[in-house]
């Protein structure tokens, strides 16, 4: 007998219960990943901002030698809060985004994932359960448990969710919750995405005209200080179009695109078969959405460098700056 929470629990309910507890891990990781990933971008935003107006100061005191001490303070004080919030976002970037903090996360959300096919195909006594059911899963349970053995699981407080959990094997409500319920989930996924690109792209443009108008003013009246307003511009928006790469928002729309098709392409195969069974449907999707969980997986696997130009910015800007005063 499996106990959960000190209850008697099936086999089938043992595997819902494992995919609760790894979706719930796994939600939890990303989550941090994707969170400390804002903040280490705003951080180098506002470092290299503050950066520009601890330079600024300095042209003033090179061009005005008269300026009050008053101003002087105030530079020193800004380069100080610049380094500041750069070595935060340095140190938070190595700690909160190493690849292994990222590598656990996309190894809590495969396993998730994989509990959550296995208990599908358990249901209908698919693919690997085809025979001797109760005994592949102990096995399956076990190869997983090894593998993730110096993983910690985290549990969630109200125990197992029993939203959309078919607790039978019923061919209408496997198409109504996993099939329907995931194209619901693509389409949701897109439309977020979709206007995550939208406001990233009036952004940079809004930026590059900034940059061009400022260039432009600098031909008629010269200043130093408005050519470091200008890189500054164009540094930040090279940071925000690097944040959106690394986001990779346009790749998951094509995904979820070409995985709704699919999708929809084997539910349409499988009712034009006059010998179909509700196994062969549950395997071929199962099999796809694994698959499509493979490539997220692979995706996400890609380091962010998108504070990387604003360090380096801020680190030019500091050297000019001291190279004009001297």
């Amino acid at each position: 007998m499996i106990y959960y929470n000190n209850s008697p629990i099936s086999k089938q309910e043992q595997i819902w219960t494992r995919f609760v507890d790894w979706d719930f891990t796994a939600i939890q990781l990303i989550s941090t990943i994707r969170k400390w990933r804002r903040k280490i971008f705003y951080l180098s935003v506002v470092g290299a901002f503050v950066g520009v107006l601890s330079a600024s100061h300095i042209y003033l005191k090179v061009k005005y030698p008269e300026i009050s001490p008053l101003y002087q303070f105030a530079s020193r004080v800004l380069a100080l809060l610049s380094t500041i919030l750069i070595s935060i976002a340095a140190f938070a970037g190595a700690r909160f985004l190493a690849k292994d903090e990222e590598k656990t996360a996309v190894e809590a959300r495969t396993v998730a994932e994989t509990y959550r096919s296995d208990y599908y195909l358990y249901l209908f006594q698919a693919g690997i359960y085809k025979e001797n059911r109760d005994q592949v899963a102990d096995q399956r349970d076990e190869e997983i448990d090894l593998a993730t053995k110096e993983m910690i699981v985290v549990h969630p407080d109200d125990g197992p969710s029993p939203e959309h959990l078919i607790t039978e094997a019923s061919i209408e409500l496997y198409i109504k919750e996993r099939i329907m319920g995931q194209r619901k989930y693509f389409d949701k996924k897109i439309r977020s995405f979709k206007r995550k690109i939208t406001r990233m792209k009036n952004l940079t443009f809004l930026l590059g005209i900034s940059g061009i108008a400022l260039g432009a003013s600098a031909t008629v009246y010269p200043d130093k200080m408005i050519m470091v307003w200008v890189a500054f511009l164009g540094t930040v928006t090279a940071s925000i179009s690097s944040y959106a790469a690394t986001s990779r928002y346009q790749q998951q729309m094509t995904a979820f695109n070409f995985t709704k098709r699919q999708l929809d392409r084997i539910y349409s195969r499988w009712l034009s078969k006059e010998d179909r069974t509700d196994a062969q449907l549950v395997e071929t999707i199962e099999a796809e959405l694994m698959r499509e969980n493979q490539a997220w997986a692979d995706d996400l696997k890609q380091t962010s460098n998108d504070s990387k130009n604003l360090q380096a910015f801020v680190g030019q800007l500091k050297d000019g700056a001291g190279a004009k005063v001297s």
